[in-house]
């Protein structure tokens, strides 16, 4: 019996649309990915040859997309290289493409999320681009989808963290180390999903007195985005989670961090490190342990 139900998510409704592309008009590698600074990160591929797979990063400048996006070059170019460029950018002379397709994917605010596009490694017959229209509506569709998963999953976030501010450690005020674990799992996920940034900080103060770790915690919670994701992590170190923030964005946090401590007179050690695509938030948050420095 056939299969009519709603895809789960985003992420399943990218793996059927990109699976039945592939069946149904060729390429050897299809993608959906996200941009983000300047990553060009997969999502969901089908890959047929060029050996990419979900979670694969590279460097959105190099890639036809973001020429396509520029408005550099057409949605379809069934012979790239004839396409100065698709011909000149640096992808094309680390793997072979003589054919392209992509189209934008934005988010709720109209912005450029990502991309559906496709490669294979020699020119295709130019009536392929009679489906341009089908993967047009299919690419909307998408992002369709991904709006709504979107909404859901930053409500999803917020239901997280009240549910998780009875895990609190005691002495301190901010999260317990248990709450913390649950919260990285929760955002790592989301991560994997849409390719959302995310940045870990690091803070240890040199004073552990009760009164102290309250006091720092309190103004960590006052000078972040989302006060309940401050967590002890261990005896004398506090670990913030900043989601959907840039390294530019943590930056500023932390000089205003640093600011409004060294006037209370609370000496710590900070430091911030964003989460690779490749290693996740875990490897983030020993990056910004190692990376700390005294203030």
């Amino acid at each position: 019996m056939q299969n009519f139900a709603a895809f789960q998510d985003f992420t399943a409704a990218s793996r059927a649309v990109i699976q039945f592309l592939h069946s149904e008009i060729g390429f050897d590698l299809w993608m959906v990915t996200r941009t983000e600074g300047d990553d060009w990160i997969v999502l969901q591929a089908e890959d047929h040859g060029y050996g990419v797979q979900a979670g694969d990063v590279f460097r959105w400048m190099d890639s036809f997309c973001c020429q396509m996006v520029l408005g550099q070059g057409p949605c379809f170019a069934p012979q790239s290289e004839q396409i100065p460029a698709y011909a000149n950018a640096p992808i094309g002379r680390k793997v072979p493409i003589g054919a392209y397709i992509g189209i934008p994917m934005n988010d709720a605010d109209g912005e450029l999320f990502g991309t559906l596009c496709a490669i294979h490694p020699t020119p295709v017959d130019e009536e392929l681009g009679n489906n341009m229209a089908l993967i047009e509506v299919l690419g909307r569709l998408l992002c369709t989808v991904l709006v709504s998963d979107m909404k859901l999953s930053a409500q999803s976030r917020e239901q997280e963290f009240r549910e998780l501010a009875a895990l609190i450690d005691s002495e301190s005020g901010a999260l317990s180390s248990a709450a913390w674990q649950r919260v990285i799992a929760a955002e790592e996920s989301r991560c994997l999903k849409f390719g959302h940034p995310a940045q870990i900080l690091c803070c240890y103060p040199q004073d552990e007195s009760t009164a102290s770790l309250q006091q720092i915690v309190k103004i960590i919670q006052q000078n972040t985005p989302q006060p309940n994701c401050i967590a002890r992590v261990g005896k004398r170190e506090f670990a913030v989670l900043l989601p959907d923030r840039n390294s530019e964005e943590a930056t500023q946090i932390v000089d205003k961090l640093c600011h409004q401590l060294s006037q209370k007179n609370l000496p710590c050690k900070i430091g911030a490190a964003p989460r690779d695509p490749r290693l996740g938030l875990e490897q983030a948050l020993a990056a910004a342990s190692s990376s700390s420095s005294l203030i």
